[in-house]
């Protein structure tokens, strides 16, 4: 019988790509995820990166090698294998090519939401749009500031998108 390939989930996805310029600490990992804004629209916590590390090595998508630092303990670092290498084009073109419908976890409250009493309904509606226009607010400026410092037409995209599902 033979194995069936494992799935490469959108977490897999991320530490394959971050992976993919050079080895790094799963700390290292964190720290970009924080400092490029990836944990504002993908929820990764630093436990869920070692996690995903040790699934990925498992799997022989990433190799583990011990290094010392002097006066620190032993770290690992994490480098992409063959495998992982050819299994992150694959999921990406999988990724980019794509058909699943865009869904967003605040559709299931508007779905049930003729099932709230009115009077209680409205209040937390009028909390929300306060909420999002907060928030695409901070969307608009880091947008100004992303093009003002022209670091990544990348991230440009991914906060104009940002921008049209909080506005819409």
């Amino acid at each position: 019988m033979a194995m069936s390939t494992p799935t490469t989930t959108k977490t897999d996805l991320l530490f394959l790509g971050l992976l993919l310029d050079r080895p790094r600490h799963g700390y290292e990992l964190y720290r970009q995820i924080q400092a490029e804004g990836i944990d504002d629209w993908f929820n990764v916590s630093t436990a869920g990166v070692y996690y995903s590390l040790r699934k990925l090595r498992d799997q022989g998508r990433v190799a583990e090698s011990r290094q010392r630092k002097a006066g620190s303990t032993r770290k690992s670092i994490y480098r992409l294998t063959e495998t992982g290498r050819s299994t992150f084009f694959a999921a990406m073109e999988a990724e980019l090519a794509s058909q699943e419908k865009a869904c967003l976890d605040y559709d299931l409250a508007i779905y049930l939401l003729n099932r709230v009493p009115q009077q209680r309904a409205i209040p937390r509606l009028e909390q929300r749009q306060s909420f999002l226009a907060e928030q695409a607010d901070g969307v608009r400026a880091a947008l100004a500031a992303e093009r003002e410092n022209g670091n990544s037409p990348l991230k440009l995209a991914i906060l104009d998108l940002s921008l049209i599902h909080i506005s819409e």
